[in-house]
């Protein structure tokens, strides 16, 4: 440990560290009962536990600023910065780091295309996606369920969602996991400046998206927002700069958040072979099961307020009935726009994997690793396994 996580006075509180990562129960439960809000020196702010209070925070915008949601946990180089600012990056507060009253304007604009029917109607595609991704797994004994499978099934969605070129996904993949770590974690200088440039040209992919849409409007997200420009009270040019804001914010949010917690799903799913074997027998406990999986492993386990005053704070098992009272999507205003969605994809994921490979496994004594950061945990690599039949072809 360095010497500023030793003044941390929680032992073994340290985001950036893989046995953190792989199970911070242990040290967050300690937390909650003996220190529920304590200073770390080496993020440099305050850290608070408990469930409740973290729901009182979420629905008090008034003196708790969400301004501070997407600044970087450590102030970028000089190049870093230069190289942003000369790339002329311009990414407004919109939603996750804004504020009342301007967040309402945002949050009804760009939320409208998120409405329950609409969401919905994506079911059939989210079947065949994951149907897709699964089907040349079946012959395989052992496979990445990361690589092959999580990684995939969300960014197919939401480019059909966006209306993005599926030949763009590789590329649009690496931009967003340096985003995770530019603003997340904690780069060092050298590594600041390669992601200073993937930012950019990930900025620049998203004017350039939303401006072709802007001619060839389709049955999708961005052409949604698109022809509502005309019926905003405010000036165009900015609607659709925000549009483009927007488009740069999913493709990160709406997809790497989703393949964590497949994977953190999947992994605990299989870790409890009585559940598995349960969910094999019915599959249609998938959404029960998947509600559970994001209280246990959430896709995103912090996130950041600014207090606006002085303030005091503080001084299970599946089946549960409240379940879904978890805070894995946030609270209030800034509850997730595409929590539907997500959960669609987990629960169809875990369905078909029940029916479509019944001897599943986690694979022995592999030691999963994280990406070192703040608030998006999920193993880079998830090794699976499955018995076949004799005579069946690799």
């Amino acid at each position: 440990m360095t010497s500023d996580r030793m003044v941390c006075p929680v032992a073994g509180f340290d985001p950036f560290d893989q046995a953190f990562l792989r199970d911070p129960h242990p040290v967050l439960a300690h937390a909650r009962a003996e220190v529920p809000v304590f200073h770390d020196q080496a993020l440099d702010a305050w850290v608070v536990t408990r469930y409740d209070t973290i729901r009182d925070i979420f629905r008090d915008p008034d003196r708790f600023s969400a301004t501070v949601a997407s600044e970087p946990l450590r102030p970028w180089c000089d190049e870093a910065q230069a190289i942003i600012q000369g790339g002329g990056v311009r990414i407004p507060p919109l939603l996750v780091n804004n504020d009342p009253p301007d967040h309402q304007i945002h949050r009804r604009f760009l939320g409208a295309p998120f409405a329950r029917p609409r969401i919905r109607q994506l079911g059939p595609m989210v079947s065949t996606v994951v149907a897709s991704q699964l089907a040349p797994l079946r012959a395989r004994e052992h496979f990445d369920m990361v690589r092959d499978v999580t990684w995939e099934i969300p960014v197919h969605v939401l480019f059909d969602f966006l209306g993005v070129p599926a030949e763009d996904v590789a590329t649009l993949k690496r931009w967003t996991a340096s985003r995770v770590r530019l603003i997340w974690g904690h780069p060092e200088t050298g590594e600041q400046i390669a992601l200073a440039h993937s930012l950019v040209e990930y900025a620049r992919y998203s004017e350039r998206f939303v401006e072709h849409k802007a001619h060839h409007l389709g049955d999708d997200y961005t052409s949604d927002l698109l022809r509502a420009v005309g019926d905003e009270q405010r000036d165009p040019d900015t609607v659709r700069n925000e549009i483009a804001v927007s488009v740069f914010n999913l493709l990160f949010a709406g997809h790497e958040t989703t393949t964590n917690m497949m994977s953190n799903a999947v992994r605990l799913v299989l870790s409890d072979r009585v559940l598995w074997d349960e969910l094999r027998r019915d599959p249609s406990r998938a959404e029960a099961i998947v509600e559970e999986a994001i209280r246990l492993e959430p896709s995103v386990t912090a996130w950041r307020r600014r207090t606006r005053v002085d303030v005091e704070l503080d001084g299970v098992a599946p089946d549960r009935a409240n379940a879904r009272d978890h805070l894995s999507f946030g609270f209030g205003i800034h509850y997730c726009l595409g929590a539907q969605l997500a959960r669609m994809q987990i629960s169809e994921l875990l369905a078909q994997l029940a029916v479509g490979f019944p001897t599943l496994a986690l694979v022995d004594d592999q030691v999963l690793t994280y990406v070192p950061n703040t608030s998006f945990p999920g193993p880079e690599q998830l090794l699976v396994t499955q018995k076949r039949a004799s005579g069946t072809a690799a």
